[in-house]
């Protein structure tokens, strides 16, 4: 009957680490493919190796020359600049609002911790591994402070990517499916010591005899005092890394580091007083349940759940230096692992960069360069056809062609004879730079690269927005490392903060806020003079927050995006405070400090004269309104004499008109009355004259 397998935790002492080893010899045979491709992308960087060795020696043959132009350096190194220049910072961000000035406190201690140690340029390495190969490896830790006792140190290293075997059944970009990991480290013999105290005499001498007691498997040293004596800086590359775990020329001791999840059950029970889910250890179950009876004369209920832990397991030889709970104070390996590009299809772990990308436009690139070159050397030496005895020793005279100011000597009567002519020179082709141009161009294709993101003029006046725009849409094919990367920090920065609230004593992180002159320490206080907020250090350990990602002060490229639209708008008219432009200036904060100080005197002046100039204006308006007012004045003194005068006049003249028109009416009158009495003496004449008339007709005829 086949015995049941145990789980690894379960494993005895011996078991286990037979177990440990296997895991890794399988790791590393997973991943041998992969290592390789990884040596041939560091080579492609740094140009030692583009050329394959059956590539060299076939140049060698030819007497073709061997050129390496490694025109994806310059790629890697733009990406990584890019990513250097748009600096971002993790914050920890409050749950409840009145954690705020604790949260602030917090992000100031991981910031200065984070300056102390270079923080900063261990991420630029990781960052640039990831460019590079695809997969990089930042590993942080903590140690005791020798030089301040009862203080930590917090380690923040690159690991290279040969060290590392990640679990082979992994898919996941960011590791979280990962079983285990393991790390072969190469620490010297003193941080041995340091690290592993109890076995400081035994690692002495098995690395000056090659034996010890108990680190079992070393070569032996009558036939072969190391076998790491022989085997260059990358044989790790070439193959796995056998049982030998001392290397005498760098007295360096290898230790295997292994981190691995391991399954166990959490009880947890409610609390009535605090009114929250709490764990509780199993062992004291019994003693829970009588005292909660006895508390709250109800049963103790509990709950039990599955959960996972990280376990590390370090071992030398067949020596285990640890095996245990992670020190760490949070879920998850203490290697974090950053992955550029995977295998899509998630069959196997493939992964890769931007040089993986560009290798074969590189190799086009080198091969058409020598190409071009060994054919001007043809053509320059096009060589000579000699009919047969023209020349009586052809060694010789070969050589003298070769020599300059050389004799070459020919038969009698070759020359005139027209039996040596020279070979007339090729014209060059165009092909093979048109090759490499175009290998050129798909490199900047396959990247995103473009003339843009390369700072590259390109020969016309264009707006600052313009330029950016075309910048963005070449790092759009980059966005996935960008983006890995912030994912990175934020777990790295998650970490440092666990180390800091459960590790660092509260007198470390006063001394280091005492530093800070935002702070002022009283009894165990951090007090803001600016606002009086206040809070006690110890309350950071139960700081509840979230992360968020935010422009860190000096984002490079921001500043000169901002500056070229600043002085975009200043060319077309639009008012632009200008010691907002000196602050986006690359500038010494001394220049800066001189420079704004020089314009708050030009403004201040400028103000001054303008308040003085706006005084002599007014009391020019002061003097034009008198002067008006005065002019007004004699005007309505004129007007109304002229009114007056005239008024006067009028008033004559209506005298006048009216002493005429009563004269007028009264002759009028007499004209009138003359009239009428006329009228009455006609009218009684014509009536006398009728009159007599009638009395002559009576009359008798006598009267006649």
């Amino acid at each position: 009957m086949k015995a049941k397998k145990l789980p690894f935790s379960k494993l005895d002492k011996e078991s286990k680490l037979e177990e440990a080893k296997r895991r890794l010899d399988y790791a590393r045979t997973m991943d041998s493919d992969t290592q390789k491709e990884f040596r041939e992308d560091f080579g492609f960087y740094d140009g030692t190796g583009q050329w394959t060795k059956e590539d060299r020696d076939i140049l060698k043959e030819q007497n073709r020359p061997c050129l390496t132009f490694p025109v994806c350096k310059g790629s890697v190194d733009l990406v990584v600049g890019v990513n250097s220049s748009n600096p971002v910072r993790m914050v920890a961000s409050p749950v409840e609002p009145s954690d705020g000035f604790l949260c602030e406190v917090l992000n100031d201690v991981v910031e200065w911790v984070s300056d102390e140690n270079n923080f900063e340029d261990r991420e630029e390495e990781l960052f640039e591994s990831v460019v590079i190969c695809g997969r990089g490896h930042i590993a942080l830790d903590f140690s005791i402070d020798p030089k301040r006792f009862g203080e930590i140190i917090l380690n923040e290293s690159v690991v290279p990517v040969h060290e590392i075997r990640i679990d082979p059944a992994s898919r996941e970009r960011d590791g979280s499916d990962a079983n285990h990991i393991f790390w072969d480290r190469w620490v010297t013999r003193e941080d041995f010591k340091i690290r592993y105290p109890e076995f400081a005499d035994r690692v002495d001498e098995f690395m000056e005899t090659g034996r010890a007691s108990s680190f079992g498997e070393s070569p032996d040293p009558k036939t072969d005092e190391n076998i790491f004596d022989d085997l260059g800086d990358d044989d790790d590359y070439d193959r796995p890394i056998d049982a030998n775990y001392y290397d005498l020329k760098k007295d360096r001791v290898r230790v295997c580091h292994m981190e691995y999840w391991e399954a166990f059950k959490r009880h947890v029970a409610f609390n009535p007083e605090t009114q929250e889910w709490e764990e509780f250890d199993p062992e004291n179950i019994e003693q829970l349940k009588v005292n909660y009876i006895l508390k709250y004369k109800t049963p103790f209920e509990y709950n039990t759940m599955m959960d996972k832990k990280v376990k590390w397991l370090q071992f030398i030889g067949d020596e285990i230096l640890y095996d245990g709970d992670s020190p760490m104070p949070y879920d998850g390996f203490s290697v974090v692992t950053s992955i550029a590009n995977t295998d899509p299809s998630r069959r196997s772990n493939n992964h890769f960069g931007v040089i993986r990308l560009m290798k074969d436009p590189q190799r086009e690139i080198n091969k058409r360069w020598s190409q071009a070159l060994n054919l001007l050397n043809n053509m320059v030496q096009p060589g000579t056809d000699i009919e047969d005895g023209a020349v009586p020793d052809i060694d010789q005279y070969s050589e003298a062609r070769k020599t300059p100011g050389g004799v070459g000597i020919v038969s009698s009567g070759a020359l005139r004879d027209g039996k040596i002519k020279e070979r007339s020179a090729p014209q060059f082709p165009s092909a093979p730079m048109q090759m490499e141009q175009m290998s050129q161009d798909i490199i900047r294709k396959i990247t995103g690269i473009n003339p843009d993101l390369l700072g590259q003029d390109s020969g016309r006046q264009e707006p600052g927005v313009v330029v950016q725009t075309r910048q963005r849409q070449g790092l759009i094919l980059l966005q996935k490392l960008f983006k890995e990367h912030k994912r990175v920090r934020r777990e790295i920065f998650k970490r440092v903060i666990a180390i800091i609230s459960k590790y660092m004593p509260d007198g470390q992180i006063l001394r280091i806020l005492g530093g800070n002159e935002k702070y002022q320490i009283e009894n165990g206080m951090v007090i803001n003079p600016k606002n009086g907020m206040a809070a006690a250090i110890r309350d950071i350990r139960n700081l509840k927050f979230n992360v968020d990602i935010e422009e860190a002060p000096g984002n490079l490229a921001k500043d000169m995006l901002q500056l070229q639209v600043f002085m975009e708008m200043m060319h077309a008219g639009f008012p632009v405070d200008p010691k907002t432009v000196i602050e986006k200036l690359q500038l010494p904060a001394t220049e800066k400090q001189r420079w704004i100080e020089y314009i708050d005197a030009q403004q201040q002046a400028q103000a001054q004269a303008a308040q003085q100039a706006q005084q002599l204006e007014a009391q020019k308006v002061m003097a034009g309104i008198q002067t008006e007012a005065k002019k007004v004045d004699g005007d309505i003194a004129v007007k109304t004499a002229k009114v007056r005068a005239q008024a006067q006049k009028d008033s004559t003249k209506f005298a006048h008109d009216r002493e005429r028109e009563d004269r007028k009416f009264v002759i009028d009158a007499a004209k009138l009355d003359h009239e009428d009495s006329k009228m009455v003496l006609d009218a009684a004449a014509k009536f006398a004259a009728l009159r007599n008339q009638g009395n002559r007709e009576s009359r008798p005829n006598g009267n006649n």
